[in-house]
């Protein structure tokens, strides 16, 4: 079973903890900080007599403002803001300049209502922006469940339980890679079932595999490593149950389970929603 596992996992394994964290197109971003020099390395990629790129600039300096990566050509970047608040409220005093007075948010849209896109030169993009990482990340794990509470009976039982799990991490803060994070899980697995004269009707111990399913949620230690309390059913062969008869057939567990996770290469994929 282990063997089956790891020719399973080990291609995954390799391509997540294999990835190059430089900028991907698609990725998204935000602001960390611009210095005036870095700042006047902005352009726009727009052809709009009516657009203020000195005036725009005046409104980035000091933001945190969200933007996606649309393009790298070369050594210039080419990206766009996410939608702003208020962003039409404020659009004419921003493409003209003609307020002296700071609007609540800068508009991401020329004169004609068309997003504008900006460039900077890759290594000023580097060092002026973090990851916005997304809210909801799918991910694929392997997991073990060293010890199961049986409801009935409400005994301890000792487990070699190894199986697969999908879950849906959910982040708390968006600028942390590896912050607090919530993840349910659904899960499959094989156990290892030991029977006795005290749990089924055989008269010398012996141990069979049981097919086992479980839910749970998931507490982040690590990017990879995670702990989480897991409840689940396990589940003889009909035949197995029909001569050993088994007490615990198909009835609900509660365990802490060790998760390794495969992770999932978008974790800045470019979506403005709350994902």
């Amino acid at each position: 079973m282990k063997r089956i596992l790891l020719t399973i996992f080990f291609p995954f394994s390799f391509f997540v903890f294999g990835q190059q964290t430089d900028l991907k197109t698609g990725g998204n971003y935000y602001f960390d900080f611009m210095s005036k020099s870095e700042l006047d390395s902005l352009e726009a990629d727009v052809i709009d007599s009516n657009f203020s790129l000195t005036h725009a600039k005046e409104f980035l300096n000091g933001t945190d403002y969200k933007l996606t990566i649309k393009k790298i050509v070369g050594n210039k970047v080419y990206f766009t803001y996410w939608q702003f608040v208020e962003a039409n409220t404020n659009h004419d005093s921003i493409i003209n300049g003609s307020s002296n007075v700071r609007p609540k948010s800068l508009t991401n849209k020329d004169s004609k209502g068309t997003r504008v896109t900006y460039t900077l030169p890759v290594e000023i993009f580097k060092e002026a922006t973090m990851p916005y990482y997304n809210r909801v990340v799918w991910r694929v794990g392997a997991f073990t469940i060293p010890f199961k509470l049986r409801f009935d009976g409400f005994a301890f039982d000792p487990n070699v339980n190894l199986g697969v799990n999908v879950g849906a991490k959910i982040r708390w803060n968006r600028k942390l890679k590896s912050g607090f994070a919530l993840e349910p899980i659904f899960g499959i697995s094989l156990s290892s079932i030991k029977l006795d004269n005290e749990n089924s009707t055989t008269l010398e111990s012996t141990t069979l595999s049981a097919f086992s399913t479980n839910i749970g949620v998931l507490t982040h230690v690590s990017e990879s490593i995670n702990i989480g309390i897991t409840c689940g059913l396990d589940n003889l062969s009909n035949n197995d149950q029909k001569k050993y008869k088994w007490i615990h057939n198909a009835k609900p567990w509660l365990g802490v389970g060790i998760n390794l996770a495969f992770g999932n290469n978008a974790e800045n994929d470019g979506r403005e929603n709350g994902n």
